[in-house]
Formats: structure tokens, sequence, C-alpha cells
């Protein structure tokens, strides 16, 4: 079964998923191109290895946590939005609220102030129709990205 996961979820990566990813980088670049201090700006389509891994995931009771990995895993595609200074997340975070509905938005910093690592808001985020490609009919393609 895993061989299938691996097989379906490859084709649609590379026929599907990388094309949806590099439009959403493009949209994401548009969007935000007024604001000052960005980085960069990045998308990608999950590696195959990794969502296969991340299928597998078990429940702490022993089930499997997605019972249909390709509807349920929603950073099939994801992006990253980069800024010089912290100070900015919040303005772009509110741009990105303002543009996109979320199914989940979390902030996240390091536990301990000394703590290395890094502070930013974490959305699951519906993909904006313009991205995603017509697709015949049974080809499953994400609703959500990750950013």
């Amino acid at each position: 079964m895993m061989q299938d996961l691996w097989t379906n979820y490859e084709l649609l990566r590379t026929d599907y998923l990388e094309q949806i990813a590099a439009g959403l980088e493009c949209h994401l670049k548009d969007l935000l191109s007024d604001c000052e201090r960005i980085d960069r700006i990045t998308s990608r389509a999950k590696d195959t290895n990794r969502f296969v891994k991340k299928a597998q995931k078990t429940t702490s009771d022993g089930r499997p946590k997605y019972s249909d990995p390709l509807r349920q895993i929603q950073d099939q595609v994801g992006a990253r939005v980069i800024t010089f200074y912290l100070d900015d997340v919040q303005a772009i975070s509110n741009r990105i609220r303002s543009y996109f509905r979320h199914v989940e938005n979390q902030f996240i910093q390091p536990e301990k102030e000394k703590e290395f690592g890094y502070v930013g808001e974490h959305f699951i985020l519906f993909l904006p129709l313009d991205v995603v490609p017509e697709a015949p009919e049974g080809v499953i393609l994400p609703q959500f990205f990750e950013l």
C-alpha cells in the first residue's frame, strides 16, 4: 500500500504540486511586492519521501493518523516569507490574513528568550484558485498550503 501511495504522490507532485508551488510563489511575491525588508519568498512541493513518512504516522494508540493522506495532509504545498526584522512579521501577517482565508494560525517563538530559533506566524491557508490548475476527474489536488 505504501508503494502505491509513494507512486501516486510522486505523480501528483511532478504533474501538479510543483506547478502549484511555483504559481503560489509568484502570487505571494506580487501580493507582498510593496512590503519593505523582505529577505525572500520561497515555495515548494513536499518531497515524496517526506510525504510518505508523514502519512505513516500513528496516534498514541497505534492507529494511522491519516486515513486519507492525499486529502488530509495540509502541507503538500508550502511557502515561506522571511523578513529581515521581527517588527515586519506582524505587518506581513496582517496582509496575509486580509487576503487569504485561513484554517489555522499560530504564533511561534522560542520557549526561552536566549534560545536559538525563529519567531513567526504559521498559517494553514486555502490555496487561491488562480494557482490551482485544472485536473482530470479523480485527481485529488490540495485545497490548502502551509505558510
